[in-house]
């Protein structure tokens, strides 16, 4: 089998001739080490959008001091700024350091962006993608944040997420519902393309999206757009990278196929076979390979990575792969420690 094989017969709940082994296609340096490493089953995860947003009456000013991008939206209801830094010393990485909502009166620009979007579907982006990488793995169709976690990461941050929901709910749920709204547009797109796979980056952890919050605004959204994907054969992974052991009720009330960047012990919260246990054939899980592991040494990621197999096993249901920055200056010897491990150790069914 190939990668994009063993991928595709997972999420179809079929075997594997191997557990697949994958890393998001921005995170892998290019070269010769990065065609030995896929040479060793190592797949590619590509994602690509499947349209493009047009605001016809915001205008977007973009600055650049250092490191930080500042962009600023003016509308006619008034203007609202954000700002972004970039870290040179991590591969991809941009954090939002000053959101777009830094008071009440922000939310009325805020929801005017979000209700003068218009998507228009664009699949070239996607087919080109699907035609270039072949089986070496897959390519997934962006589709956004949930409402709810859009506002957190995006649009305000953690303190006013938090704190706006109960000193200013009606502002709050009037920018919510309109972006839900604006969502359920592109999603009606995702369900007409040629995607196979939707990915809803959601980034879930429970330490901040209590069970109290995923379960009124993330099960329903996360259902409704669930049942229009699965019927037309699409299938819909949401990142959940965080702390989820407080979350494993509520996730089993959704009806997603995918819990893709389930980040186990250390830095998670919920080992696998428990979850497994927990959901039991209900959800696909896609695993992310703790980053901070990595700066251990190649031992320990040799050990580690035979410990989560022998954890994993048979291996039902289960895939593994790197979906957060490992430091530049480990990333090679981390990413060969676990490439030839999982090449000596994952072939189906995985033996404890």
């Amino acid at each position: 089998m190939n990668a994009k094989e063993r991928i595709m017969a997972v999420l179809h709940h079929e075997r594997p001739d191997r557990v697949p082994w994958t890393i998001y296609s921005g995170l892998l340096p290019r070269g010769e080490a990065e065609r030995e490493l896929r040479n060793l089953g190592l797949g590619l995860w590509v994602s690509c959008p499947i349209c493009k947003a047009e605001t016809p009456h915001v205008k977007l000013e973009v600055s650049e001091e250092a490191e930080v991008t500042t962009r600023t939206y003016h509308t006619p209801v008034g203007s609202i700024s954000s700002k972004h830094r970039t870290d040179v010393g991590v591969v991809g990485t941009t954090w939002t350091v000053e959101h777009m909502v830094k008071g009440v009166a922000d939310y009325e620009v805020a929801r005017f962006i979000v209700e003068d979007t218009v998507y228009r579907p664009d699949y070239a982006a996607l087919l080109e993608a699907q035609r270039m990488l072949g089986g070496d793995g897959v390519v997934v169709a962006w589709v956004g944040r949930s409402p709810l976690q859009r506002m957190l990461i995006e649009l305000l941050g953690y303190t006013r997420w938090a704190i706006d929901q109960y000193r200013h709910p009606k502002e709050f749920n009037e920018l919510l519902q309109a972006i839900e709204r604006e969502e359920r547009e592109l999603y009606q797109i995702a369900a007409d393309s040629p995607a196979e796979i939707m990915w809803c980056g959601d980034n879930i952890n429970g330490v901040v999206t209590s069970p109290k919050l995923f379960e009124k605004y993330c099960v329903p959204f996360y259902n409704s757009q669930a049942r229009l994907l699965h019927e037309r054969g699409k299938i819909l992974a949401v990142h959940m990278d965080g702390r989820v052991a407080s979350l494993v009720e509520a996730i089993g009330k959704t009806e997603i196929d995918v819990v893709e960047a389930f980040t186990p012990p250390p830095m998670g919260d919920l080992p696998p076979d428990a979850a497994k246990k927990a959901w039991g054939d209900r959800f696909i899980i896609w695993m992310n390979f703790p980053e901070s592991i990595c700066l251990l040494g190649a031992d320990a990621l040799r050990s580690y990575t035979s410990e989560l197999l022998g954890a994993i096993a048979p291996g039902e249901g289960f895939m593994l792969g790197v979906t957060e920055n490992i430091p530049v200056d480990i990333l090679g010897p981390s990413l060969r420690a676990i490439t030839e491990t999982m090449h000596e150790r994952s072939r189906f069914p995985l033996a404890r």
